[in-house]
Parts: C-alpha cells; sequence; structure tokens
C-alpha cells in the first residue's frame, strides 16, 4: 500500500471533497480506519484510484494509496478527538435500484428530512440488524455518503440498499399501490406493542424534532405510538426506529 505524502495529490483532493458534508458524488465514499476498510472491500466495494488507470498499467502494478494518519498531508481527515486513523476513498458497490427493493422486501424504512449523520448512519445499522430489507431517503435527508454516516453505520453501509432524495408523495403512492401498510409514528397512534404489523409494511420516520411531514401524516394507512414512561416527549429518531423494527422482527422472526 503506497503511502501519500503530497498535499497535491489528486487522491488527497478527492479525498477532500468526499469528506465535505453536502457530498454527493455517486463513484466512491471516504472510508475512515482500518476496520471499515476491511468492511467495505468484504461487501463488495473496491478501491477508488484517482491516479490514471493507464499510468499504473504502463507500471505494469495496482496502485492501492491510502491517506496518512500523520501531518502534514492527513491533518484535515484526522478526528478532533482519540488516536489517528488512516483513510481510504473506496467505490462503492452497485447503487440500490428502487423497483427491485421494493419488488424484494417486505419491511422499508422511510425518512424525512433527517439530517443528522449520526441518526442516519445508526438507522442504516439498525436496518440491518433488525432484518429491515432496506432504506428510502426523502428529498431533505442527509447523505449517506457522508463520512460521519459511514462511521456511525460501522460497515452497514455497505451493505444496506439505500435509495436517496426521492419524493414523499410520490413514494407514499408507489408503496401503497404495490400492497405495503404505510405506517406513521406519532405520538397519538395504535399501541406499537399490541398492534399486529402487516406482512409488507413501510416505516415513516419524520425530521428530529419536526416529525413527519402532514401530508405524510395524514396519507400513511395507520399510526403507530411508541409508549413512554415519564416526562420525555419523544425518543430520539435513531431510537424509534430501532424500536419499531425490533417490534416487527419479534412478531416476524425469520423462517
Amino acid at each position: 500500500m503506497k503511502r501519500i505524502e503530497s498535499l497535491q495529490n489528486p487522491l488527497l483532493k478527492r479525498a477532500s471533497r468526499l469528506q465535505k458534508p453536502g457530498s454527493r458524488e455517486i463513484d466512491g465514499v471516504l472510508v475512515e480506519g482500518d476496520k471499515l476498510i476491511r468492511e467495505a472491500l468484504q461487501s463488495g466495494a473496491g478501491w477508488s484510484a484517482c491516479s490514471s488507470r493507464k499510468a499504473a498499467r504502463r507500471r505494469g502494478k495496482p496502485t492501492n494509496p491510502c491517506l496518512p494518519s500523520s501531518p502534514p498531508s492527513a491533518a484535515p481527515f484526522v478526528p478532533a478527538r482519540g488516536p489517528p486513523h488512516g483513510h481510504r476513498p473506496v467505490r462503492r458497490s452497485a447503487r440500490s435500484d428502487l423497483d427491485g427493493l421494493l419488488a424484494a422486501s417486505q419491511t422499508l424504512v422511510v425518512l424525512d428530512r433527517v439530517q443528522d449523520p449520526g441518526n442516519l448512519g445508526t438507522i442504516i445499522r439498525s436496518c440491518e440488524g433488525l432484518g429491515a430489507g432496506g432504506l428510502l431517503l426523502l428529498k431533505g435527508c442527509c447523505s449517506p455518503h457522508n463520512p460521519k454516516v459511514i462511521r456511525a453505520a460501522m460497515g452497514s453501509s455497505f451493505r444496506v440498499p439505500v435509495v436517496t432524495d426521492l419524493d414523499g408523495s410520490t413514494v407514499l403512492a408507489t408503496l401503497q399501490r404495490l400492497g405495503f401498510v404505510c405506517l406513521a409514528t406519532s405520538r397519538q397512534g395504535d399501541d406499537l406493542r399490541t398492534t399486529p404489523l402487516p406482512r409488507r409494511c413501510a416505516l415513516f420516520f419524520g425530521a428530529e424534532g419536526a416529525g413527519l411531514a402532514p401530508e405524510l401524516l395524514t396519507g400513511c394507512d395507520r399510526r403507530l405510538a411508541i409508549p413512554m414512561v415519564g416526562p420525555a416527549e419523544s425518543f430520539n429518531v435513531a431510537i424509534a426506529t430501532a424500536i419499531c423494527l425490533y417490534e416487527r422482527l419479534r412478531q416476524a422472526p425469520p423462517a
């Protein structure tokens, strides 16, 4: 593995672009640390090289450069706290296809304007651990390629199908047409513990604080409420998603 020292290296420049929270590059993400790099590669992602592939072929050997974990060139990529890590841009495996995901899934999670990357990464990990078929992100959600999302998902980002930048009304109508029962989480709804969940369902979760957009809340087939003890008004969206997915798994365990 080749170590990068120059601030002018094209791989370093591209990594800087990938690190930006608003990055929407479709062919790469910035992965931090040996464990996540291994997870990415084992899950079907590949090296994302910025140097000329033709030049590499002329040299007669592939290059797998890694961003350094010490100054000067690593400074923008080292976390503010904790030990330094190596970083590596990787090419993501095939992007998720919405039609294929809808055809193959029994349980889907739909997020409306969830913008905190830590919450989104945790939700992706919960989707994998608790058996959701995939994740649909409506317009206004945080990018799943944000480096903070990748870290929080702890490898699940490379395995959970995610479709982004979707229109809420269109997604709702499509899900219902295909036989999904759309369930909105709300403080006023049926008790999650005593509500039988349908064979095909899509669980809708709204933005931190604001909740689901009114048209989605009204358009969903039913509302579910997570019972709470004490004065807290609501759960964090990542916690609420995990609770609902756990109940779904409890009611319909895998064969």
